[in-house]
């Protein structure tokens, strides 16, 4: 998915068994890399706090071996998904 104008973005999902995780971005690979931002950002912080459990909490790059991450393509003045000025279809 390639967004079609400055007006779009990409927003990246990941949802856990307790918490929904997202990034934005410009393309997929930049939402993708801000969602793994805060993913290891929330490790990080379950980690210090529980040290005990650093082995079972996945890091940003297994993640995806377990979650599965979401992409869609959003109008930045809309709010949902952008409809393509080509084919009036949405992505």
């Amino acid at each position: 998915m390639t967004t079609e104008s400055a007006n779009c973005f990409v927003l990246a999902e990941m949802r856990t068994h307790h918490f929904t995780f997202q990034g934005t971005g410009e393309d997929r690979e930049a939402a993708r890399r801000a969602l793994l931002h805060v993913w290891q950002t929330h490790r990080n912080r379950l980690v210090q706090r529980y040290p005990e459990c650093r082995d079972r909490i996945l890091d940003e790059k297994h993640i995806e071996s377990r979650f599965r991450i979401s992409y869609q393509e959003m109008g930045a003045d809309a709010c949902y998904p952008a409809i393509s000025p080509d084919t009036g279809a949405r992505p």
